[in-house]
């Protein structure tokens, strides 16, 4: 709602859905573009049943970039009971690409539609009214644990925010945050056991947003 959300923690379905506390960030922002001192941050959402392995949609962003963003998808309903998430096929700096993606049993049928909210951000790092913002895209995340270092150090642990925001590998996966500091984060691409117990995942892209 406009002051309100629910949320709850999916596990996919080979697993019992009983899961122990976790902590979670969230940010909320007006649908629409805004200019942070030197930053473009732009929110939207859309809704789709389109699943990912069998195409996408796409997404212009409002006002387009001079470099490719920073990019975070969230599926914001649940309005089909399966196990689902987001995955970004395509992104650039005038538009991205995007679909649903269920549990690796079933990903190759079909979804109800559900509502993806998104965000987009320049890349970089910013300071706006004493909030540090720090937004980049990193390449070569498997999933083997790999540490990322913030190019700039915090006073404190940050908020922080990440996603596959590539497509190379066609199993399903979702970024999973190891540990963070005020210096570092590691971080690694987790994929579910619904169809087998293998879990090796191709090298991908991933965004990220930190927040203090």
């Amino acid at each position: 709602t406009s002051n309100s959300f629910e949320c709850r923690l999916q596990e996919p379905s080979n697993l019992n859905d009983i899961h122990p506390n976790e902590t979670i960030c969230y940010l909320v922002g007006e649908e629409g573009s805004w200019n942070l001192g030197n930053s473009l941050v732009q929110f939207g959402k859309r809704t789709t049943n389109q699943m990912v392995l069998r195409g996408s949609v796409r997404i212009h962003f409002p006002t387009a970039y001079s470099n490719t963003p920073s990019l975070l998808t969230q599926v914001q309903t649940t309005n089909d009971s399966a196990f689902v998430g987001t995955r970004i096929r395509a992104l650039t700096k005038s538009y991205f690409n995007v679909g649903l993606e269920e549990e690796e049993r079933t990903n190759k049928g079909s979804h109800k539609n559900e509502i993806i909210g998104w965000m987009s951000i320049t890349r970089g790092m910013f300071i706006n009214r004493e909030i540090k913002v720090q937004s980049y895209n990193v390449a070569g995340i498997t999933h083997r644990t790999k540490t990322i270092t913030y190019p700039n150090t915090y006073t404190e642990k940050p908020f922080l925010f990440t996603k596959i925001s590539s497509y190379r590998g066609r199993d399903p996966g979702n970024t999973r945050i190891v540990s963070n500091s005020s210096t570092e984060f590691r971080i690694k691409i987790q994929e579910d056991k619904s169809r087998d117990q293998e879990t090796r995942h191709t090298s991908e892209t991933i965004s990220y947003v930190a927040i203090l």
